[in-house]
């Protein structure tokens, strides 16, 4: 039996929904990349100045990166 048209557009055009905790997870990926890219942009700026290791939490990564861009 042929799938209809509508059949065949709709399994090519619509992906697989995620699920609540895949979405969450892509979510805190994306989230730990940015810090990640925040974290080695500040090392860059100030590497004497910046938090570091794993006691660096993203608010004193943030506050940092505020101040960099204040006095900038």
């Amino acid at each position: 039996m042929q799938p209809s048209s509508y059949q065949a557009y709709a399994s090519e055009s619509f992906p697989a929904k995620k699920t609540k905790t895949q979405s969450q997870r892509d979510y805190r990926s994306k989230e730990m990349d940015g810090f990640s890219e925040l974290r080695n942009a500040l090392l860059l700026v100030d590497p004497f100045d910046t938090p570091s290791g794993r006691d660096a939490t993203r608010h004193q990564l943030l506050v940092a990166g505020q101040a960099i861009i204040l006095l900038g």
